[in-house]
């Protein structure tokens, strides 16, 4: 590359810093999409000599003569002198996680996108993690890389714009003290999820659900909710005595029924049990005793007659 062409001067401009050619080059090498005219992460001399040529053509035309730079190019095909590589996340990460190591360099959500500038061909280590804690309740998962590579650890060798896939997901913390809670676990963001509990809990005392409180809220034991930040949601219950009032009322009745029923059972028994024959003693009436001198009736007891004075005979 020659700054002019046969018989003519290069100039320098004080204002640039530099020779009018030279300052062009090093914007082309500067400014990587000044210089990368194709888009394919690499720099050529011959991609850097056609973006300088028509600028100083152009710078030098205001004050002439005109200065033609010059390119003899017996290289077949493009002289690659650099080439880039860009790397980024399509999630926003915690600034202070570790997102990427490449060749033992260590980079922080805070450093991405980084790009760096290798020699076209050469070999780069790159790794990164398939987990990223994102606080409380938030965590990023590796998915893939944009070229479709799934590999966490892999090595690059040519310039391009990689990007890692990752996906946010939240937690859902559920609450409850009975009835068998189901749904808690990591949900993508901005996906549903599905939160029950199985209602009445208990055989005698019974608890009942009566709704959800918390990041969410409804009476039904079964809803959805949107999952767009972690999530805690509580069950809610009451407690019911009915059927422990409705057993101390049935113990009751078969109590008593269980009484009435044996003093039945006694008084029918002794129905059917015979009494023995009762014996009465019978006596005879003393006979009547009369007055062998007058005949008059002596009373019980009496020694004499009443009427004779006579004695009384046995």
């Amino acid at each position: 590359m020659m700054a002019a062409s046969p018989y003519e001067e290069a100039y320098e401009d004080p204002s640039l810093g530099h020779g009018v050619f030279s300052y062009y080059i090093l914007e082309a090498l500067h400014e990587w999409d000044f210089g990368d005219t194709n888009h394919d992460y690499e720099i050529s001399a011959e991609e850097i000599f056609y973006y300088a040529q028509p600028k100083v053509v152009s710078y030098t035309e205001a004050t002439p003569p005109i200065q033609h730079p010059m390119l003899s190019d017996n290289y077949a095909g493009q002289l690659d002198l650099l080439m880039k590589a860009t790397f980024a996340s399509s999630c926003a990460m915690p600034s202070d996680a570790t997102i990427l190591t490449i060749d033992e360099r260590i980079c922080l959500g805070r450093d991405l996108p980084i790009s760096f500038i290798w020699i076209p061909g050469s070999t780069h280590n790159l790794n990164i993690p398939s987990l990223v804690p994102g606080g409380e309740g938030i965590r990023y998962i590796f998915t893939s890389w944009n070229d479709g590579n799934t590999l966490t650890s892999r090595t690059i060798s040519q310039g391009g714009a990689y990007t890692a896939n990752y996906e946010k997901q939240y937690y859902l913390t559920i609450k409850s003290d009975y009835g068998k809670p189901e749904g808690e676990d990591w949900y993508s963001s901005g996906s549903m999820a599905t939160i029950s509990v199985t209602s009445p809990a208990g055989a005698i005392i019974r608890q009942v659900f009566i709704g959800w409180s918390g990041d969410y809220s409804g009476t039904t034991a079964s809803a959805s909710l949107i999952m767009d930040g972690p999530k805690t949601v509580t069950a809610n219950w009451r407690t019911d005595y009915t059927h422990l009032y409705l057993l101390i009322v049935g113990g009751v009745v078969l109590i008593g029924g269980i009484a009435v029923g044996k003093r039945t059972l006694l008084r029918k028994r002794r129905e059917k049990t015979v009494a023995p024959a009762r014996v009465e003693r019978i006596t005879q009436p003393p006979a009547t005793i009369y007055c062998t001198n007058c005949g008059t009736e002596i009373e019980p007891g009496d020694a004499f007659c009443a009427i004779c004075g006579e004695a009384v005979k046995e």
